[in-house]
This record gives C-alpha cells, sequence and structure tokens, in this order.
C-alpha cells in the first residue's frame, strides 16, 4: 500500500489535471494562468502578432515534466559530460578559495608554520586535507589539458573519428575522473 506522501502526491496531480482538462486555470508554478497572460488590458502584444485565441493556445500547451516519480526518484539522469564540466568549474573556484587562503596566511604570517601547525593540532585530518587539495588541483589542471587538446583539434575531417564525439568525450570524462581520483590519492598518501 502506499504511504501517505505518495498518495498525497497523486492526489495532487490527479487535481492538476482535473482542473486543466476542464478548462479551468492553468498553473504556472502555484500561481496559475493571470487572465491578461500575453495580452495585458494596455496595449499588450497585439502589435507582435498574438493571435486573439492566445488564452486556448495557453490551455493546449504542455506541462513541465515531473523531475522526480512517486518516491522521489529522479526521472532524468545527468550526462557524465556535464558533471564533468560542472565539476571542472566547482574545482575552479575551490582552487580560488585554497590560493586566497594561503595567501591570507602568508600575508598575515609565515604559511608554512601555518600547515606544520595544522599537521601537529589535527593529525588526523591531513590525509583528508591532502586529498581537499589535491584532488582539485590534479582535476582542473587535467581538464584544462583536455581542453587545450580540444581546442588544437581540427574539427571537419570526416573521414576519421572525432575527437568531440559523444563517446569519445564521455570515455575522456571517465578518464579524467579515474585519474584525478588516483593521482589525488597517491599524492595524499605521499609524505615528504
Amino acid at each position: 500500500m502506499a504511504g501517505w506522501r505518495t498518495q498525497l502526491i497523486r492526489h495532487v496531480r490527479r487535481e492538476r489535471w482535473t482542473k486543466a482538462a476542464d478548462g479551468a486555470r492553468r498553473e504556472i508554478g502555484n500561481f496559475g494562468v493571470p487572465p491578461e497572460y500575453g495580452q495585458p488590458k494596455e496595449g499588450g502584444t497585439g502589435f507582435l502578432g498574438t493571435p486573439d485565441n492566445h488564452r486556448d493556445l495557453l490551455k493546449k500547451r504542455p506541462l513541465s515534466p515531473e523531475l522526480f516519480d512517486l518516491e522521489g526518484k529522479p526521472l532524468y539522469k545527468f550526462p557524465l559530460v556535464s558533471i564533468s564540466s560542472i565539476t571542472n568549474r566547482v574545482t575552479g573556484v575551490m582552487l580560488v578559495g585554497y590560493t586566497s587562503m594561503l595567501g591570507f596566511a602568508s600575508v598575515t604570517g609565515n604559511g608554512i608554520e601555518a600547515v606544520e601547525a595544522f599537521k601537529a593540532s589535527y593529525p588526523w585530518l591531513v590525509l583528508p586535507t591532502k586529498l581537499a587539495v589535491s584532488y582539485p588541483v590534479l582535476y582542473h589542471y587535467l581538464g584544462g589539458l583536455r581542453h587545450l587538446i580540444w581546442d588544437e583539434f581540427i574539427e571537419g575531417e570526416q573521414t576519421k573519428p572525432s575527437m568531440l564525439s559523444n563517446e569519445s568525450v564521455e570515455f575522456s570524462s571517465k578518464v579524467l575522473f579515474g585519474t584525478s581520483a588516483v593521482g589525488a590519492l597517491g599524492l595524499a598518501l605521499y609524505s615528504v
């Protein structure tokens, strides 16, 4: 038997579809379609060629797809390439933060002494901290090299497989994640 949350979600969705099917107000977010939507009383968008039956056309517009199913699981999966791109941007922001912290420590005192004091005070945090620093450095650096290779690639050669095809870009994303993880672990375990 479905839980109360699932039953509530089904009920709300059923009510929305019933209202839409009956020709009642269509919902945009939680507010509905205002009566003057697309044709306000003061002039409107008639000069742009908005048809007189724009309200009827709005009722026929498809609803946005649901992003989650009734159990709360996502229906759509992020492509690995987009996750790789987002990770590259996040690691860049992390590197700016790390550089700022190290610069602040160097300006206000001695940066090397601050690192040594951290290692002496929190020895159990040394490995996770090294991982948190080395992974963004490696990932962002290797991601930059990948983009340099892509920028140098001459597109338009139809006889050879492209380095920018979906398969090769996804493969390079997997290699980038794996190489960065293994390299970061190696750097984190290495001690001077």
